[in-house]
């Protein structure tokens, strides 16, 4: 295993004589690949590349929850090619021997046949478990935040990623040249920790948006914020949600409280996710609880009526999947184009995504 800091190769036998630290400089191993058993094997090579992947070579902020998804869609992929090469392997050698037993005529050869070619079976079926499996989670959240502890104790938390949002009661005295100005447009998310990593990405500013949460995130600047926003007719709302029971009731609420947008002049438009955008989409880590099932089965019924028969299927057995599992620039991609072209995204797929109306678009996808 290599060290970060200096790039020396460093044998079990090397690590565990140095205590953990890498025989040339010395520095600390976090991970012990040897010790995590039963388990896809980490290392802190593996970990400073997800670090630089998510944060895009750190020019992007992400959260906590973005880096767990990538560390266990890197580790899936990782299985699956592996038992891909197994296979791949199992095919060869019936090939061969089927080659052998044909040319030879030979009793041994046609047994072998048959034995690798069982053997060949249970390894494809075995691969199609994996594959209806693959929205298990490798490394569960627990494990994960004692080893990003200890990864900042060692070699100090990344500079990009973000801490628990935090609100602040004291308002902000803000110019009144700003305060004069109304943006055209809103971003609402389902939850403080998007709308802290669009604003920390300079989205509003890029964008020239606002960028709130329905929890009233960010707290200092909230109610001037509202105060613009409502002097807009011409505003354009958006809804950036998780696709669980809560989140998809974001516009409902967006809709019915009085202190949001009850004017039905102002529209307002779901960029999702909705269970139609990824219920089939094998590529995207969905997950499922109890809870959200029981969350699921107690939506009212004006929410419920806007699903089909499969997407509420899919909610009540306990599917979810949250924003943070795309990477930072995978949503700032989906979201620019979502405003740039006004319209709610309905499906996502590996390559499209398909507007409401079921006229195809060549977009970016969430998968």
């Amino acid at each position: 295993m290599k060290c970060i800091n200096c790039n020396t190769d460093n044998k079990l036998k090397d690590r565990t004589d140095n205590l953990g630290r890498c025989k040339n400089c010395r520095h600390e191993f976090v991970f012990e690949p040897a010790i995590i058993v039963g388990k896809p094997k980490v290392t802190d090579a593996l970990f400073a590349k997800l670090i630089t992947d998510i944060s895009v070579n750190g020019t992007l902020f992400f959260t906590p929850s973005q880096l767990y998804y990538l560390l266990n869609k890197r580790l899936q992929s990782y299985t699956v090619k592996r038992d891909g090469a197994v296979e791949f392997m199992f095919v060869l050698l019936i090939f061969v021997s089927l080659v052998a037993s044909i040319d030879e005529g030979s009793i041994a050869g046609t047994i072998i046949t048959t034995f690798l070619g069982i053997g060949a079976g249970s390894i494809y079926l075995s691969k199609q478990i994996i594959k209806k499996k693959q929205d298990k989670i490798s490394i569960d959240r627990v494990q994960f935040d004692r080893w990003l502890a200890r990864w900042n104790s060692i070699n100090n938390p990344p500079e990009k990623i973000l801490s628990t949002p935090q609100n602040y009661s004291l308002p902000t005295v803000l110019n009144p040249e700003v305060t004069a100005y109304s943006f055209d447009r809103v971003v609402i998310c389902d939850k403080p920790e998007i709308a802290q990593l669009l604003i920390s990405n300079n989205f509003h500013f890029e964008n020239n948006c606002a960028i709130l949460s329905i929890d009233g995130y960010p707290q200092h600047i909230f109610t001037t914020t509202m105060e613009m926003l409502r002097r807009n007719l011409e505003l354009e709302v958006y809804a950036l949600h998780d696709c669980s029971p809560t989140g998809i009731q974001l516009v409902s609420r967006l809709r019915q409280d009085e202190n949001w947008f009850p004017n039905l002049a102002i529209p307002i438009i779901d960029v999702g996710i909705l269970p139609r955008q990824i219920i089939d989409n094998l590529k995207l880590l969905t997950l499922q609880s109890d809870a959200s099932a029981a969350l699921a089965r107690q939506l009212p019924a004006d929410i419920r009526s806007i699903f089909n028969p499969k997407e509420l299927e899919w909610l009540d057995a306990g599917c979810y999947l949250e924003l943070e599992f795309f990477s930072p620039q995978k949503l700032i991609r989906i979201l620019q184009r979502a405003i740039s072209e006004s319209r709610e995204l309905a499906v996502i797929e590996d390559d499209d995504i398909v507007a409401e109306d079921r006229t195809y678009y060549p977009v970016d996808s969430f998968g």
